[in-house]
């Protein structure tokens, strides 16, 4: 089983806009509504793909009420911690273009007695998963020591472990001895403070990661571990033009659909085909209408990822 475990999830709207005309009055056709945040959008793809997976994820008021039963509609195994405080909202304004802007509410705070039930929450699932992902953001006023805990926890039960995240949390899952962190060139660089992208992985590694899946926008995807700091590099080689909200979760799951099955890293072949699998799932993703979901042409992209 794979563990997919979200902090703060999010009710998801995506809305079409044609062009976003800042400061004008646009209208446009109703938003699609539906169970998101980072680690949720992993477990439906992987879901959908056929792996077994667990949801853990907080859930609290009409919006929680409102994600949790999408979720559980689409027949994904879910684990609950409930807050007394409301589920943030997430809007995405998809234009024409393929331009996206999303507006993200903050998550709200947990208070002692949600904590305690949430570390529960992470130790069960730390008994049944051969791995697991932390993505996204925590809840307000959660210290890193919330996040180093989990790793801590996942790793000493022996769980495969992935964290995809930004700013100080990245850093402190490094330190924690994340098998993987998957940032973005510009998380990776914010985070570190590193002028190139190697220096950054570089930086990961340095701290205790023990390896970083790099994404690079259009030019696809690294993958770098301690024994091999230079990496292997794949894409797709064309640039595609859609919705790239949830691309990089796709692209967790794409690494996940391997690692899950190995509960370990992958080396050799199998590295290589977690790297192609989440390049083309990444990029398939983006062609899909919301997050959370991979497009009509995720099989064929397969066959059409290159090596560096």
């Amino acid at each position: 089983m794979i563990a997919c475990i979200t902090p703060a999830p999010a009710l998801d709207a995506t809305i079409a806009v044609g062009t976003l005309d800042l400061g004008e009055s646009l209208r446009v056709p109703a938003a699609t509504v539906r169970a998101g945040g980072k680690g949720i959008n992993v477990a439906r793809i992987l879901h959908g793909a056929g792996h077994e997976v667990l949801s853990v994820s907080t859930r609290g008021g009409e919006a929680g009420r409102r994600l949790s039963a999408e979720l559980e509609a689409a027949g994904v195994p879910c684990a609950w911690v409930e807050s007394a405080a409301e589920t943030r909202s997430s809007t995405a304004l998809v234009e024409d273009s393929g331009r996206t802007t999303v507006l993200n509410e903050y998550a709200p705070a947990l208070g002692g007695p949600e904590w305690e039930a949430w570390d529960a929450a992470v130790a069960r699932a730390a008994g049944e998963a051969r791995a697991a992902t932390i993505s996204g953001s925590w809840p307000a006023g959660a210290s890193a020591s919330r996040l180093t805990s989990a790793v801590r926890a996942l790793k000493a039960a022996g769980v495969y472990t992935v964290v995809d995240t930004s700013g100080p949390l990245l850093l402190a899952a490094a330190e924690a001895g994340a098998d993987l962190l998957k940032p973005n060139l510009e998380e990776l660089l914010a985070a570190t403070g590193a002028a190139t992208a190697e220096e950054g992985v570089a930086a990961l590694l340095a701290l205790g990661a023990g390896s970083v899946l790099l994404s690079r926008g259009a030019e696809g995807m690294s993958h770098h571990t301690r024994a091999d700091p230079v990496g292997i590099r794949a894409s797709l080689g064309v640039e595609l033009r859609g919705n790239p909200t949830g691309a990089g979760d796709a692209g967790v799951a794409g690494w996940l659909s391997v690692a899950g099955r190995l509960g370990a890293a992958p080396e050799g072949a199998d590295r290589e085909l977690a790297l192609r699998t989440a390049v083309a799932w990444s990029a398939s993703a983006v062609q899909a209408p919301v997050a959370g979901q991979l497009g009509p042409d995720a099989a064929a992209f397969l066959g059409r990822v290159s090596f560096a």
